[in-house]
C-alpha cells in the first residue's frame, strides 16, 4: 500500500517547470583601431543581480599568440568558452562567461590579452538568469567564410530554452552595410566599423527546441566572416531586470571619419520605452541635425540653443520617447558637417514616463546653467585625479541623470561618485581616433530631487579643459519609483 501511495503521488505531481533565460543590461562596446592594446574595460550599464551570469563576446585582430582572460572589479572568474581564428590576417572572436554567480553590483568587465597585445579590439557583454554555463561539449562552434550568410556551425543544446549567443565578424575582406539577425534572433550588437574599419554583430535567441542547430545571420554585401557560437544551458538561477527605470543597454560607436547620413545600430531590441543618444565631435567639426529611423516615434534635441562648439569638442543630445525597437532597426544621423574623431552612446531605457520624460525644469550645481532641460558648465584643471564637473538637482523625485563630458586631454576612466560609467576604455589607448576617445559617458539614478554632481577619475597628470553636459529623465508620471539600486560607486 505504501509504495502504491508513493506511485500516484509521483504520477500526480507538477511536471517541472520549464526555466526561460532573459537576457538584460547589455553593454555594445566601441570598437579600437589599430593601436595594440594589453587590456580593455567595458562597463555593464548596471550592477549585476544575486545569481546571474555575466556573458561576453569579444574580438581582436587575429594572433594565434593571444589568449583573452576577462574578470570584474571583484575578481569573478570567467572562462573562455570559444576562441575562435579567423586565419590569415582576419579578426579572431571569442565567447566566454562568468563561471560562477556574479558578485552582486559587478559591472566593470576587464579582458586582458596574454602573449600579446591585440589591435582592432571589441568588448560585447551583457547579464542573464536563469543559465548554468554552457550545455555540454558540442555547446559550443565556430567557422569562417565568405557569403551573405555568417554561421557558427552546428551546435548541440541538451534541454529546452538554451539562451545561444553568437558573433560575426568582417573578416577584413570587405565592406559592410548592413548585418541583419538571424530567424529568432535578436540583434543587440551592430556595428560597421566606424573609426576602425572592424565591422561586427551579436545576437542572442532562447532556443525552445533541444538538439542541432546551426546559428546564422545575414551580412551585405556578401564577405568574409569568422563567427562563433555557444549555447547556455537553461537552468533556474538568479533574478531578472529589476522593476521600474532602468537603463538596460549602452551601445558605443566610435566615428572616425563619416560624412553626415551616416547609420548606427538601435540597441537591445524590444522592450524600451525611452532612447537616449549622446554623441562628441572635435572641434571644428559637424553637430547632430537630426536622427532618424525605423523605431516609432520621433527624435527631438533637447536643447537646440546649446553651442556647437569649445575647446573640448562639440556635444549634442537627443531623445525619442515611446520608442519600441526591433532587430533590424537603424538609425541615421544627420549633421552639420562631417563627423571626426567624435563617437556616439546610445542608452535604452526601461520603466520611463511614457508622455513626456525629460525634465525640462532642473537646475544647475555651482556655475552649472540649464537650458531646455540641459545643464551645462565648462572649465579647466591643471592636476590629475579626480575631476569635479557640472551637476544638476532635478526639479521631481524619481529617474535618471544621463550626463557626459568632453576633455582635451587626458582620458576619462569612469566615475568615482555617484552612478555608473558607460566607458569603453584602455590604459594603453595612445591614439584619439579610438573607443572612446578621452572623454566619458555615465549615468545616475535618483530617488528624491536632490543635487546629483558627478566625480570622474581621469588617466593622466592635468585636464587641460573639460565640457560636462547633462540631463534628467523622469520614471512613469503616476507615481512610479526607480526600484534599481544595485549601483556601484565606480
Amino acid at each position: 500500500m505504501r509504495r502504491l501511495l508513493i506511485l500516484a503521488a509521483l504520477l500526480c505531481a507538477p511536471a517541472a517547470m520549464a526555466v526561460t533565460p532573459t537576457p538584460f543590461n547589455f553593454h555594445a562596446g566601441a570598437t579600437g583601431g589599430g593601436t595594440a592594446y594589453g587590456t580593455l574595460v567595458a562597463y555593464l550599464p548596471n550592477g549585476t543581480q544575486a545569481g546571474n551570469t555575466i556573458i561576453c563576446h569579444g574580438q581582436y585582430g587575429d594572433n594565434g599568440a593571444i589568449t583573452p582572460s576577462l574578470t570584474d572589479e571583484n575578481s569573478d572568474a570567467f572562462t573562455n568558452d570559444i576562441v575562435h581564428s579567423g586565419g590569415g590576417s582576419g579578426q579572431t572572436v571569442f565567447i566566454a562567461h562568468s563561471t560562477a554567480a556574479a558578485t552582486t553590483g559587478s559591472h566593470i568587465i576587464t579582458v586582458t590579452y596574454s602573449g600579446a597585445n591585440a589591435t582592432n579590439q571589441k568588448l560585447g557583454c551583457y547579464e542573464t538568469n536563469n543559465t548554468a554555463g554552457h550545455d555540454g561539449g558540442s555547446a559550443c562552434s565556430g567557422a569562417t567564410g565568405s557569403s551573405t550568410t555568417p554561421s557558427s556551425g552546428s551546435i548541440t543544446t541538451t534541454v529546452a530554452n538554451d539562451l545561444i549567443d553568437f558573433i560575426a565578424v568582417d573578416d577584413q575582406t570587405g565592406s559592410v552595410t548592413s548585418w541583419t539577425a538571424g530567424s529568432g534572433f535578436a540583434l543587440w550588437e551592430n556595428d560597421r566599423g566606424y573609426g576602425s574599419g572592424i565591422d561586427g554583430m551579436g545576437e542572442w535567441q532562447i532556443d525552445a527546441s533541444t538538439g542541432s542547430t546551426s546559428p546564422t545571420a545575414t551580412v551585405a554585401p556578401s564577405t568574409g566572416w569568422n563567427a562563433a557560437a555557444c549555447a547556455f544551458k537553461a537552468q533556474a538561477a538568479g533574478n531578472p531586470q529589476p522593476a521600474g527605470m532602468y537603463v538596460n543597454c549602452v551601445a558605443n560607436y566610435n566615428i572616425g571619419s563619416k560624412t553626415s547620413g551616416f547609420k548606427i545600430g538601435a540597441p537591445c531590441g524590444s522592450g524600451n520605452n525611452l532612447l537616449v543618444l549622446t554623441s562628441t565631435d572635435s572641434p571644428g567639426n559637424g553637430h547632430i541635425t537630426g536622427v532618424s529611423g525605423s523605431v516609432s516615434g520621433t527624435w527631438t534635441i533637447v536643447d537646440a540653443s546649446l553651442p556647437t562648439s569649445s575647446g573640448s569638442g562639440i556635444m549634442d543630445m537627443w531623445n525619442k520617447v515611446g520608442a519600441t525597437v526591433g532587430p533590424a532597426d537603424l538609425l541615421t544621423i544627420t549633421t552639420s558637417a562631417a563627423f571626426s574623431q567624435g563617437e556616439i552612446s546610445v542608452k535604452a531605457i526601461t520603466g520611463a514616463d511614457s508622455s513626456s520624460p525629460l525634465d525640462t525644469s532642473p537646475t544647475g550645481v555651482g556655475s552649472t546653467t540649464c537650458a531646455s532641460g540641459l545643464c551645462t558648465l565648462t572649465g579647466t584643471q591643471s592636476s590629475g585625479g579626480s575631476l569635479t564637473a557640472g551637476g544638476l538637482t532635478p526639479s521631481t523625485a524619481n529617474g535618471v541623470v544621463i550626463y557626459w563630458i568632453g576633455v582635451n586631454s587626458p582620458k576619462i576612466l569612469g566615475n568615482s561618485s555617484p552612478g555608473l560609467s558607460d566607458l569603453d576604455y584602455s590604459v594603453d589607448m595612445a591614439s584619439l581616433n579610438e573607443l572612446m576617445e578621452n572623454n566619458g559617458y555615465g549615468h545616475t539614478y535618483y530617488s528624491s530631487a536632490s543635487a546629483i554632481s558627478p566625480v570622474f577619475t581621469t588617466g593622466g597628470a592635468a585636464v587641460q579643459g573639460w565640457r560636462w553636459a547633462g540631463a534628467a529623465f523622469k520614471t512613469a508620471a503616476a507615481g512610479g519609483v526607480v526600484r534599481h539600486r544595485a549601483q556601484v560607486i565606480q
